[in-house]
C-alpha cells in the first residue's frame, strides 16, 4: 500500500469532503493501485499555496483503458472513509510533529507534546475500532486509566481551546473521519466507554 500525495483545487476537495464527488481523475504517473491511499492537500491554484486542509482516502477500484477515458488517465474510485490502523495515525501525527522522536513518544515522558499525541493517538483508536481500552493502552505504552483520562483531555481542550480545536479537525479529516463523528463521541459519559 502506498500513499500518494496529491494537490487537490478547493471546488473539488470541498465536493469529495461533502461525498458528492466520490472518485479521483488522475494521470496515472504514480502507478496507482486498488488499495493505495490518496493524501489529498487543498491547493489554491491562484496563490498557488497550500491552504492547509487535507484528507485521506482509499482507492477502491480504478478504470483505465477504457472508450473515452485518455490513454495514460485513469478514474479512480474513493472510499468514503479509510479502514485505519494504528499505524497510519502513528504517521500522520509524525507527519504533522517532525519535532517528535518516535522513540520518545511511548517512554515515561510527561512532555506536553508527547502527551497530547499519545492522548490523540488513543481517542482516534477509541473512536475507529473496537479495540478495548486495554488494547488501546498496550499500544501507547498507557493502561486503561491512562486513556480514559487521555480522551477526557482531548473532549477538554477541544471544547475551551480554538486553535487545538481547529488542528484536531484538520487530523480528523486527514484520517477520513467526520468531526460530527468525534462531537458525538466526546459528548457521551465516560461509563459508555469504561471497560465491561
Amino acid at each position: 500500500m502506498t500513499t500518494h500525495e496529491l494537490k487537490c483545487w478547493p471546488v473539488f476537495y470541498q465536493a469529495i469532503l461533502d461525498k458528492s464527488k466520490l472518485f479521483e481523475i488522475r494521470k496515472n504517473d504514480r502507478d496507482f493501485h486498488v488499495g493505495d491511499l490518496l493524501l489529498l492537500k487543498e491547493y489554491e491554484p491562484v496563490s498557488e499555496q497550500y491552504t492547509g486542509r487535507e484528507t485521506i482516502k482509499a482507492i477502491s477500484y480504478i478504470l483505465s483503458e477504457h472508450s473515452g477515458l485518455q490513454y495514460g488517465y485513469v478514474i479512480m474510485a474513493l472510499k468514503d472513509k479509510v479502514d485505519v490502523s494504528f499505524e497510519l495515525f502513528l504517521e500522520v501525527m509524525l507527519n504533522r510533529n517532525p519535532e517528535i522522536d518516535k522513540d520518545k513518544l511511548f517512554s515515561s515522558t510527561r512532555k506536553r507534546e508527547y502527551v497530547i499525541i499519545r492522548n490523540i493517538l488513543a481517542v482516534l483508536l477509541k473512536l475507529t475500532t473496537k479495540k478495548s481500552l486495554n488494547a488501546i493502552g498496550l499500544l501507547i505504552n498507557r493502561d486503561h486509566a491512562c486513556v480514559i483520562h487521555g480522551c477526557q483531555t482531548i473532549a477538554n481542550l477541544y471544547d475551551t481551546d480554538a486553535g487545538f480545536r481547529w488542528d484536531f479537525d484538520s487530523i480528523l479529516t486527514t484520517c477520513g473521519i467526520l468531526v460530527s463523528d468525534y462531537i458525538k463521541f466526546k459528548d457521551k459519559p465516560v461509563r459508555e466507554y469504561l471497560p465491561v
